[in-house]
């Protein structure tokens, strides 16, 4: 019996999330260090430090998933599953707490001021670091089974109920 599958489609996709994640990483850089300029001009340190301390956050997010995508490129498809279990902690873990962190923003801006555009660009990382991991879980099954199947090992291959 054989089985066709359509892997290269489910492989394109993920690259094309992490090229668009990555250009808002970029996006999101220059928008803070924009807004942290203005800031200092208009002589508010709070938000000045914030703003700061959010291009930081961006930037070093984009250098590591610049790292991702060459190593994704790199990498074999059989063998994804074991790339997405290399990383620690997993990509896309941190999902609800951007969201979370940036709502208190959003409720900071509301009492204080000025915090706004740092809430809404940390809340549009986090839909993307749930989009990605959602991905990246599928994507790493995908890779798993097909590996077991392509090297013959299925024989052996045991998928256990998480729900028991």
């Amino acid at each position: 019996m054989r089985i066709y599958s359509n892997v290269p489609g489910e492989r394109r996709s993920l690259l094309m999330i992490v090229r668009a994640y990555m250009l808002y990483l970029y996006v999101a850089t220059l928008l803070a260090a924009l807004f942290t300029v203005l800031n200092l001009y208009w002589a508010r340190p709070k938000q000045t430090l914030s703003y700061l301390l959010g291009t930081f956050f961006f930037l070093t997010s984009s250098i590591m998933y610049r790292d991702f995508l060459s190593s994704l490129k790199r990498t074999r498809f059989p063998v994804y599953w074991r790339l997405f279990r290399m990383y620690s902690p997993p990509l896309g873990a941190y999902a609800l707490g951007h969201v979370l962190i940036g709502l208190v923003l959003l409720v900071a801006d509301m009492l204080k001021g000025g915090y706004f555009f740092l809430g809404l660009l940390i809340i549009t990382k986090g839909l993307f670091e749930h989009l990605l991991s959602r991905e990246m879980v599928s994507l790493s099954l995908i890779s798993l089974l097909y590996d077991e199947v392509s090297s013959g090992r299925i024989d052996m291959l045991v998928l256990k109920n998480p729900f028991r």
